[in-house]
């Protein structure tokens, strides 16, 4: 979205409704902006590599969990 007016971004990316709640929605784009550009600047690096395997040990038992349950019935 870019060059998007900050209430559009507002509105669309973070579900917030920039006419009835202005200050906040203009206080939650400016994190999101200041955040997607340290992103796009530092990366995620190794910071999120931490988290891949323990995220691949949730879907697997989110899954081992399903098919016990579906199992069950």
């Amino acid at each position: 979205m870019e060059g998007a007016d900050w209430r559009e971004v507002a509105r669309v990316v973070l579900h917030l409704d920039p006419e009835n709640e202005s200050d906040r929605a203009r206080r939650a784009f400016e994190s999101h902006l200041s955040r997607a550009k340290w992103m796009a600047e530092h990366g995620t690096g190794s910071r999120y590599a931490a988290a891949r395997p323990l995220k691949a040990t949730l879907q697997r038992r989110t899954i081992e969990g399903r098919e016990r349950a579906k199992a069950a019935q």
